[in-house]
């Protein structure tokens, strides 16, 4: 397959736990207390899972360059990654405010991509005016900032949250891979629609997916798959389940049966 058949929306990555609130999780005072204490243990083993694949896949097995016999390195963007979020998600809102079809075609996947442009001309056919949207994040969201201090920031005092930062290997070409960064993003829109009625000033909580795709060892660049949901109810069951099971789907079977058209998913339309 060459780099450019390769879709760049291939779903997301399996086994990832997108911890709910604490609404939402098992309670520790009922018959669920074991599900909450593997919920958390699972939650908090993930990011240093994550870690040792990212390392395993971009160090342990990379291959020497064969002129100065050194390994590629591959950063972390540790601190980058909220700024890249943040950035990323204020162009889509706007873009999707403006019909602005040429930015979208740059920063969305296939699936978000193909959602928005029905919107686009369903609104060109109604003949409905441009939008005009101001998005404000809240909490602490300084991109200056060094990424342990903000780390250590709790989950609601901040804009921009990654919940979990997933990489996997890609069985296509020679140096082909996935990462995907799930992050939780507050922020208030305040959007008028110009049709006489006035601003709306709305606060949205959601948890957007942005992925960057390497192939044959060269990045793209990153973009917005969609948002998604925590992991709850059956999910949640499912995910404990597939962490029991020692048969359970991988992230190269995924991928694998992506690429030969078994599974295809679309990205969600984050709406406004």
């Amino acid at each position: 397959m060459k780099a450019s058949e390769i879709p760049s929306d291939m779903g997301l990555l399996p086994e990832t736990l997108l911890m709910p609130t604490l609404r939402y999780r098992p309670s520790l005072f009922s018959s669920q207390f074991k599900k909450r204490l593997r919920l958390e243990w699972a939650s908090f083993t993930q990011p240093f899972a994550d870690l040792a694949r990212f390392f395993y896949l971009t160090w342990w097995t990379a291959k020497k360059n064969p002129i100065d016999g050194k390994k590629p390195k591959t950063p972390l963007l540790l601190r980058d990654r909220y700024v890249i979020a943040q950035d990323l998600h204020r162009r889509l809102y706007t873009a999707i405010a403006n019909d602005d079809s040429e930015t979208i075609e740059k920063i969305a996947c296939t699936g978000l991509k193909r959602q928005l442009q029905i919107r686009f001309d369903q609104r060109k056919a109604q003949k409905l005016p441009k939008e005009d949207l101001k998005i404000e994040y809240t909490g602490f969201n300084s991109p200056k900032m060094p990424w342990l201090i903000h780390a250590l920031i709790p989950g609601p005092f901040k804009g921009v949250q990654i919940v979990a930062d997933r990489y996997a290997a890609l069985p296509v070409g020679e140096d082909a891979s996935l990462r995907q960064i799930f992050a939780r993003i507050r922020s208030v829109q305040t959007l008028d629609k110009n049709d006489g009625r006035g601003p709306r000033r709305v606060p949205k909580t959601e948890i957007v997916v942005f992925q960057q795709m390497k192939i044959d060892g060269v990045e793209d660049d990153w973009m917005i798959w969609g948002t998604t949901e925590p992991t709850m109810g059956a999910k949640l069951d499912e995910f404990l389940d597939a962490k029991q099971n020692s048969g359970q789907e991988t992230a190269w079977s995924r991928m694998k049966d992506t690429l030969t058209g078994v599974a295809t998913k679309q990205g969600q339309n984050p709406g406004l």
